[in-house]
């Protein structure tokens, strides 16, 4: 016996199969957006219109297709490039931008070029004193400084320094004269401290590992020199000693260097800060002595044509703390 199916149960299975076929063609998005559809249909046809067998198979096939939505799939980060990518904030890492503040301390061994001087008798010729050129030993000194100054995050840094060099005592015999004249001629000695100035520019070489940076350094500056009191002495026993005042000079000034820098952790809450060992060479300029002799001293030889002088500079080896903020 033939089974009749009823018109109601045909329009649904026609939408049923409908439904489907638009949900094969479209694209996965409009799947999702359209789930709404999907869930409706298999609501309504599998559940509460028809409980025979077809309507609720259908329904179930419905709602297995559309069920709860299907949620959208993850946004993937897009990778700029280009001026896209240029313009993109990039993290502070160790290089990163920032200022800090550094202090140092060292030792300082001085080295006197070219020291001579123009005695009283000095005439320029043959007949007067000759221009006396001395070997002068310069001792030890402390040398301290306290920068402020700027990481550019591409290796670079930018400091203004002031550098302060203690007090050295120096003497020497006297080497040669101009013209060639016979000696004996006079030893000198005296003292000499320094302070300098500095813009100093560093770059940091970034490709070492375990906190440990590799820099080079040059800078350019004034430096202001002061010979103190400074005394002639004749190599005679029975000749008198003879002292002149204190004189100083300013110039320009420059150095080079290089170092190593270890990170030690924050200091005083800063970032991680610094701990610098460096070499640095300081050529600062020339240094004079005073004209004057000593009023109630030695030195009543009269007043040289030009006292004492000679070229001033310092190695370096030192210690610093580089401190962020």
């Amino acid at each position: 016996m033939e089974r009749t199916t009823s018109p109601s149960t045909r329009i649904l299975l026609a939408a049923g199969l409908a439904g489907f076929a638009l949900g094969a063609l479209a694209p996965v998005g409009a799947q999702n957006g359209a789930a709404w559809a999907q869930e409706d249909g298999g609501h309504e046809d599998g559940g509460h219109e028809d409980g025979g067998h077809e309507g609720g198979g259908h329904g179930g096939g419905g709602k297995g297709h559309g069920g709860k939505p299907v949620p959208p799939p993850e946004e993937v980060p897009l990778i700029q490039s280009g001026e896209n990518a240029a313009a993109q904030p990039v993290a502070a890492g160790p290089f990163g931008p920032g200022s800090y503040f550094r202090f140092e301390l060292g030792a300082a061994r001085g080295s006197a070029g070219d020291a001579n001087w123009l005695p009283p008798g000095f005439e320029g010729g043959e007949e007067g004193d000759p221009q006396v050129f001395f070997d002068l030993d310069i001792d030890n000194a402390a040398m301290g400084a306290i920068a402020i100054g700027r990481s550019y995050g591409n290796g670079w840094r930018g400091e203004v320094a002031l550098n302060i060099f203690g007090r050295a005592d120096f003497a020497g015999p006297w080497t040669y004269t101009v013209p060639e004249t016979d000696g004996p001629h006079a030893d000198m000695e005296g003292s000499v401290r320094s302070l300098a100035l500095m813009a100093n520019g560093y770059y940091d070489f970034d490709n070492f590992g375990g906190g440990v940076t590799p820099f080079v350094t040059a800078g350019l500056g004034l430096a202001r020199n002061t010979m103190g009191q400074w005394t002639r002495i004749n190599p005679a026993e029975d000749s008198v000693r003879r002292s002149f005042e204190s004189g100083s000079d300013s110039g320009l000034a420059w150095s080079i260097g290089a170092g190593v820098a270890v990170d030690v952790g924050p200091v005083l809450g800063s970032a991680p800060a610094k701990l610098e060992l460096a070499w640095r060479y300081f050529d600062l300029g020339s240094v004079t002595g005073g004209a004057e002799p000593l009023e109630g001293g030695p030195g009543q030889g009269g007043t040289p044509v030009e006292a004492l002088n000679f070229d001033l500079t310092e190695q370096v080896i030192s210690v610093g703390l580089r401190i962020p903020f």
